[in-house]
């Protein structure tokens, strides 16, 4: 980038993270990851509720897995809703992020 920038010497274009920082930075290399292994917990409590294995209210006469109905029609919804807000908010996070680093 030095090059680029026609600068003399090579020099950083970006800021070291420190303290808080460090995890922020944890967060966004690893937001796929993590991601993923929400999507999974999410899986296994759509599986969990129509299995019959808990409170009949909660786990039962919620449709097949295909062809969700009441608690099941909620939770992709609500599902839906929350990963589109975490989605938006580690994309804002992550545009902040690279313009703290190159300030």
């Amino acid at each position: 980038e030095s090059g680029i920038q026609c600068r003399q010497k090579v020099t950083k274009t970006f800021k070291e993270p420190v303290s808080l920082m460090v995890i922020v930075d944890f967060l966004l290399c690893y937001r796929v990851p993590i991601m993923l292994k929400l999507y999974c917990l999410t899986i296994s409590g759509y599986i969990y509720l129509g299995s019959s294995q808990g409170d009949d209210i909660t786990t039962t006469h919620n449709g097949t897995f295909l062809a969700p109905k009441w608690l099941r029609i909620n939770f992709l919804q609500y599902v839906a809703l929350v990963d589109a807000a975490v989605w938006a908010l580690i994309e804002i996070v992550l545009i902040l992020y690279v313009a703290w680093q190159r300030w």
